[in-house]
């Protein structure tokens, strides 16, 4: 019991100050949460940069199919043919193998260069759709390859574009 000096009688019980509230991590705890969550988040963006560019300069063209003939070809499918180059049109070319011819289309990287020569054998993989192989790579007669990379898709209306969904 407290006892007031001056009147002798016990003095009123003082009222504890009021402590501010505080969350187990305190203020320098939310801190450094928020620091090293930013630094997660920016060691996962380098990394995954870094892993990306990796994965793109070490990309090769491998033939992975075996050539069919042109004749038993199914429209939008793989494929690889193999035959000699009848005609050149600027970056596309006939390539007839005895059981037909197709149109292969190298796209933007056969555009300004000289791929292959008239009457040259070469080995073309990528995708066949109504007579026309829109080729992701070539390989030359001498067996070096040409990475044409993947080809565009094709033009025209998507079957389930506007149109359709219009029809609705």
């Amino acid at each position: 019991m407290v006892i007031d000096n001056e009147a002798g009688e016990p003095a009123a019980p003082r009222p504890e100050p009021e402590r501010p509230r505080r969350s187990i991590f305190g203020t320098t705890g939310r801190r450094r949460i928020g620091l090293a969550t930013a630094g997660a988040l920016v060691l996962g963006l380098v990394a995954g940069g870094a892993s990306t560019a990796l994965i793109g300069v070490h990309r090769h063209a491998t033939l992975v199919l075996q050539p069919a003939a042109i004749a038993s070809l199914e429209n939008d499918s793989p494929a690889a043919i193999k035959g000699q180059v009848a005609e050149i049109f600027g970056n596309k070319l006939v390539v007839d193998d005895g059981s037909g011819r197709a149109l292969v289309e190298t796209g933007p990287e056969g555009e300004g260069r000289s791929l292959a020569a008239k009457g040259e054998t070469i080995t073309a993989q990528g995708r066949f759709d109504h007579g026309v192989l829109r080729a992701e790579m070539l390989v030359e007669a001498s067996g070096k390859v040409v990475d044409l990379g993947p080809p565009k898709p094709p033009r025209g209306p998507h079957p389930h574009g506007p149109a359709e969904l219009a029809q609705r």
